[in-house]
């Protein structure tokens, strides 16, 4: 149903595929009430588009290369790095993104988050 009405609303054809299969189920299940309460009920009405940022430069589709980090602050989450190839981006509203939040010193598999 929520394709039909993301559809309906004039969202961008794959709109959908992000809020239906990522960022709702994310947000539904990890994040805090405020945050369910503030976009969920935007996705549901396609006033809330999302994008996710995976891929950066010099790295392509490896993601355990990733380098932008995400670096806890007293008021949120600083984050600095870059990431390209970022369908419908220009339309988004926000972004899921992939970023180095830790590290263990040689496996560039662990200490990513999204």
């Amino acid at each position: 149903m929520l394709v039909e009405e993301l559809l309906a609303a004039g969202a961008p054809v794959s709109a959908h595929w992000i809020a239906d299969r990522q960022s709702g189920p994310l947000i539904a299940r990890y994040g805090t009430p405020e945050q369910k309460a503030f976009y969920l009920p935007r996705i549901c009405k396609a006033d809330a588009f999302f994008c996710i940022g995976m891929s950066e430069p010099n790295a392509g589709s490896d993601l355990a290369s990733a380098r932008t980090r995400a670096e806890l602050t007293a008021t949120g989450w600083r984050l600095s790095g870059r990431k390209i190839w970022t369908t419908n981006a220009p339309h988004s509203h926000y972004m899921i993104a992939l970023v180095r939040t830790s590290g263990v010193p040689g496996d560039r598999h662990r200490g990513l988050s999204q």
